[in-house]
């Protein structure tokens, strides 16, 4: 059984108001910035190739008119480039 109770405010979600991680928003075309090997959001894909979450961003990026792009650095760092 459930107790209904009522008058409790909706706590805001997740995220909300937090600054962004990445500063896709603030880039010009032609600026970048490194996301370090070590960061714990790399993950390996089937294959050997390593992906970030950042890199899941540039398809809604997209949508606004922003395009991004991405190369794998020889430290094992990934280079991200605003390209329009």
């Amino acid at each position: 059984m459930f107790k209904i109770e009522k008058n409790i405010p909706l706590p805001p979600r997740a995220g909300d108001g937090a600054p962004p991680k990445y500063p896709f928003l603030e880039m010009e075309v032609g600026d970048s910035f490194v996301i370090p090997a070590d960061d714990p959001a790399f993950r390996t894909r089937q294959g050997g190739g390593r992906v970030h979450p950042a890199q899941n961003c540039f398809a809604y990026y997209a949508k606004r008119g922003l395009k991004f792009a991405s190369r794998s650095q020889p430290d094992g760092s990934m280079r991200v480039w605003r390209t329009e």
